[in-house]
């Protein structure tokens, strides 16, 4: 499984890095066309997730290349929720969203530093902060008392949807369980009493799946790239229909029987022009 799963993960990557290297010498600005930068940086995260996981793979440590593949999901998601407004407005407004919603986290922990532990300390960490807001206002709201923050997104189930939470965020659910010490991955981690001695055996399928359901999320992040910048480099469409082409064959290896065509009749190929 191993072998075979992580050179899916490898040739996933070169394609995806293949597909953005099409887009090469385009500049686009961070602020009016964020929608296009979000993508072509997904692109770029996408290939390097996969490499990251395939060498996980390939030197046994499975749950970790778990938590390195379920940000492609996140990705595939993100990407989906940025195209749902018609308005180009709407959209740029959940990327800047999506950008932002570190620093809230960020900004929110300062805060308590400062409360409890810190002044000084808080201050230090508020000197990047204030860097970020500074070179990007965009990411920045002004709330009703007049004070300022960074935006803040959706949490990721709820940008999914729910229709579409109820048919893929399992796959998330199971690929977090590798991050947090639970009842399932002791054979992974320990030598118990209930152990039964298989570790990465007994996770054999469930990772195979895990794999495939990535590669696909990749093969629709392929089809949004398309749609969302593909004009801005017409001449190399026949290249990246050829890249599509084989991403779609390597699904359907790795597929299994795990899931139907994940390009036929999904409400995710219902996106708005």
């Amino acid at each position: 499984m191993i072998q075979e799963y992580s050179e899916y993960l490898r040739i996933a990557a070169s394609y995806s890095q293949d597909f953005g290297k099409t887009f090469r010498g385009i500049q686009f600005d961070e602020h009016t066309q964020a929608i296009e930068v979000f993508v072509l940086q997904a692109l770029s995260m996408c290939s390097s997730h996969c490499r990251a996981a395939a060498l996980l793979l390939e030197n046994d440590f499975l749950g970790e290349s778990a938590a390195v593949l379920r940000s492609i999901q996140e990705l595939l998601f993100d990407i989906y929720w940025i195209l749902q407004p018609k308005d180009r407005e709407e959209r740029l407004e959940r990327v800047y969203q999506l950008e932002a919603d570190p620093y809230t986290r960020w900004d929110k922990e300062a805060d308590l530093v400062a409360k409890q532990y810190s002044s000084t300390f808080a201050s230090k960490m508020r000197v990047p902060l204030d860097e970020i807001a500074r070179k990007y206002p965009f990411l920045i709201v002004t709330n009703p008392d007049g004070s300022k923050s960074f935006k803040k997104a959706p949490p990721f189930a709820a940008r999914m949807g729910v229709g579409l939470r109820a048919r893929h965020y399992h796959i998330y659910c199971y690929s977090s369980l590798f991050t947090h010490p639970t009842p399932m991955i002791k054979s992974l981690y320990l030598n118990t009493s209930q152990s039964d001695d298989k570790g990465i055996d007994t996770f054999e399928e469930s990772h195979r799946q895990l794999v495939a359901y990535s590669l696909s999320f990749i093969q629709l992040i392929l089809g949004y790239a398309e749609q969302t910048i593909g004009s801005f480099a017409v001449s190399a469409r026949t290249e990246r229909d050829d890249i599509f082409r084989n991403m779609t064959e390597l699904v359907e290896r790795a597929n299994k029987g795990y899931f139907r065509n994940p390009l036929a009749n999904d409400s995710m190929h219902e996106r708005p022009s």
